[in-house]
């Protein structure tokens, strides 16, 4: 009976001090619950002949959406800019193409053109990226420390 007991003891001191280990101190891991803003900005390198056709992210958690399902689409004059509040596990992606704004024109338009996104994170330029007629970035926010 001893041995029972001594067997049950020591399995007891081992769960308790593995459980002890889940708590979340490492100074590496973003801390749950983390919030931040989150800016995404959109250029093509002639605004006066073309718009931008974006498609970006609003609010998806990572873990619980398909982020195509989510993704939002508009077409804007250059420069575009979108602020949102993002919480960790947020996936942020951001993408745009230039789109001629005198389609009866195009034969005179210079083609390709640059396009540039970057997304801010508290204001401070997080990733950026820029192409030929395309360009995309994306990133899940909390994520930093791990790219």
């Amino acid at each position: 009976m001893k041995k029972y007991l001594s067997l049950v003891m020591i399995g007891l001191s081992l769960m308790l001090s593995g459980c002890n280990k889940d708590d979340n101190n490492d100074p590496d891991t973003p801390p749950t619950g983390d919030t931040g803003k989150v800016r995404y900005e959109a250029t093509v390198s002639d605004p006066e002949n073309f718009k931008l056709l974006i498609h970006y992210t609003v609010g998806v958690d990572i873990s619980s959406e398909a982020p195509e399902e989510a993704a939002k689409e508009t077409i804007v004059e250059s420069p575009f800019t979108f602020e949102q509040e993002a919480k960790q596990g947020t996936y942020l992606w951001l993408s745009a193409y230039p789109i001629p704004k005198d389609e009866e024109n195009l034969e005179n338009l210079q083609l390709p053109k640059t396009v540039e996104v970057k997304i801010f994170i508290d204001d401070k330029l997080h990733k950026s990226n820029s192409g030929e007629n395309y360009a995309m970035v994306q990133h899940i926010f909390g994520q930093e420390n791990y790219q």
